[in-house]
């Protein structure tokens, strides 16, 4: 296609840029200049893996006429070759049709949101089933435009500050953790998601059995908008409060083992390369499935709500999941 520039569009979530790494990075390696378009709340994320030369910020954060002109003078600053929009929703497709690019690519009808499939005129040929991973949803932009896409053996070191790398030193220092050998729980899902979250009494159970069985220690933690697990916590477990996305990120990859339900730090920790087990109930297993080689999946039909915790009956719930169900699968990566 005589393609040698080219912006891609990923407004959100901190999951979908993450599994979009790969993507970037054989974008990076193929093409002499790539641009990376997404929503300021997620900058920190886009920093942990720069695999592009320039990053446009959609200014979400602080939304208003000035920000939202200032944002469309730097998106059409640049003349492109292709414009690839990897979110496929009624926003990021306005984007894209705004973009200065010879040609701009998009999801089509069953791929997309927001009737976003009307603003393309090349389409992204991603099959005939929409239940395919979003690591083969970008796979297949790679395609349209005469690039292979990489296999799920290669793992992506993300960029860490020395602060971050210090500040992880001195957590495992002061409570006696040593680098690979603690299992890292990660027990929320942000409120607007609380249906992902798997119980916080199972996950007392399973690092109870990690240490008994397998004398693993585990690191808790949850996000900066779920303050109410501060309450609710065992303090005879290693706690990390929330402390910033590259901080925990540096914690992350000291450890030994990553459990949690489908959150972007989840898919952070398989893109890396830690051993990894997702607990997926109200969620598809297909679609939100973590990268590589490394990383399980726990998964049971009939999932259409939170659990209530130990009083719950667990008839429909995320408690239908047992702490056996994921030890189970955590003992199938260490028998590797």
């Amino acid at each position: 296609m005589g393609i040698s520039s080219v912006l891609v569009i990923r407004l959100s979530s901190m999951g979908d840029i993450i599994r979009a790494v790969p993507a970037l990075k054989s974008l990076k390696e193929n093409l002499q200049r790539v641009v990376f378009l997404t929503e300021d709340r997620f900058l920190e994320t886009a920093r942990l893996f720069p695999y592009y030369d320039r990053v446009i910020l959609f200014p979400r954060k602080n939304l208003n006429p000035f920000t939202l002109k200032k944002f469309f003078s730097e998106l059409r600053s640049e003349k492109f070759d292709l414009t690839l929009d990897l979110h496929g929703i009624f926003k990021s497709a306005i984007i894209c049709s705004l973009s200065k690019s010879r040609k701009k690519f998009g999801y089509p009808r069953k791929f997309s949101k927001e009737f976003s499939h009307l603003f393309y005129k090349e389409k992204i040929d991603c099959g005939d089933t929409p239940f395919i991973s979003r690591f083969e949803r970008y796979n297949f932009a790679l395609k349209q435009i005469g690039i292979t896409p990489p296999k799920q053996d290669k793992f992506f070191n993300p960029y860490l500050s020395d602060e971050a790398i210090n500040f992880a030193e001195d957590f495992m220092k002061k409570n006696n953790l040593q680098k690979g050998n603690f299992a890292f729980l990660f027990v929320g899902a942000s409120r607007k998601q609380r249906f992902k979250r798997w119980p916080l009494f199972r996950f007392n159970k399973l690092a109870e059995l990690l240490e008994k069985e397998m004398n693993l220690k585990s690191v808790f933690s949850y996000g900066p908008d779920e303050k109410e697990f501060e309450k609710k916590m065992e303090r005879k477990f290693t706690i990390l409060e929330p402390s910033g996305l590259m901080k925990t990120a540096a914690v992350i990859l000291n450890s030994s083992l990553f459990i949690g339900a489908d959150t972007g730090l989840m898919h952070l920790s398989a893109i890396s390369g830690i051993k990894t087990v997702t607990v997926i109930g109200t969620t598809n297993p297909v679609i939100n499935k973590p990268y590589g080689t490394l990383a399980r999946i726990v998964y049971k039909n009939n999932i259409f709500k939170e659990c209530k915790g130990d009083l719950c009956s667990h008839g429909n719930c995320m408690g239908l999941i047992t702490e056996y169900d994921v030890f189970e699968k955590v003992k199938t990566l260490f028998e590797r």
